[in-house]
């Protein structure tokens, strides 16, 4: 019994990030995900006691899951400071890619790009996943390796905001043609390894 209820959780969630993918959150009702799930509209409410908390649970599965913060404790490794730069940052997008091939994160992708322009909740989300815990972790990352000799002497915040700021034009770019990100793995993937190539000859200490 617990097994199942718990299983049903799980399900609606699921069921609920499709439809709120293909509808829209405000055009979603607990009655519609619960019908598509199977169970009485009623018996939803054992589960979550609203639409909101059902997106709080997409968010938190969504932090669990992207690799948004791997870099974070490898930062903090000596063997960074004798690693290969290029093949550490590609790592890490190899990772951030991989977690796109989950339909679950895609179809939570589809939803933040949807709503974080009419829902409040999904652009704070969006800021926080997307913009302020990277630039902090890339921030701390670039101060590690400004300190170990490894790259220029520059403001770490900038090298950060820099970095990141090609990754964020991908996802608007795919956004804006509506593409699935599915899709554009490989090429994203090559954009990417050529902007890692880029920025690392631009600020690594030459020997």
């Amino acid at each position: 019994m617990e097994k199942s209820s718990q299983g049903n959780k799980e399900r609606i969630l699921h069921v609920a990030t499709m439809l709120f993918a293909e509808l829209g959150y405000e055009n979603v009702t607990m009655r519609q995900i619960a019908q598509n799930v199977g169970i009485k509209a009623s018996s939803i409410y054992n589960h979550y006691e609203s639409k909101e908390s059902i997106l709080e649970a997409i968010f938190d599965y969504f932090r669990g899951n992207i690799e948004q913060e791997s870099l974070a404790p490898l930062c903090r490794e000596d063997k960074l400071l004798n690693e290969n730069l290029e093949a550490f940052f590609r790592k890490n997008i190899m990772q951030s890619m991989e977690s796109f091939k989950d339909s679950k994160i895609s179809n939570i992708i589809q939803v933040i790009r949807n709503e974080q322009f009419v829902n409040e909740k999904c652009r704070t989300f969006m800021y926080e996943i997307f913009i302020e815990k990277p630039l902090e972790t890339l921030e701390d990352l670039f101060s590690t390796l400004i300190e170990a000799g490894r790259i220029n002497a520059l403001d770490a915040k900038f090298l950060a905001e820099e970095y990141r700021a090609f990754s964020v034009y991908l996802f608007y770019r795919n956004s804006l043609k509506q593409d699935n990100p599915q899709e554009n793995i490989g090429d994203d993937m090559k954009r990417l390894e050529a902007h890692i190539k880029f920025f690392l000859d631009a600020i690594r200490k030459q020997s």
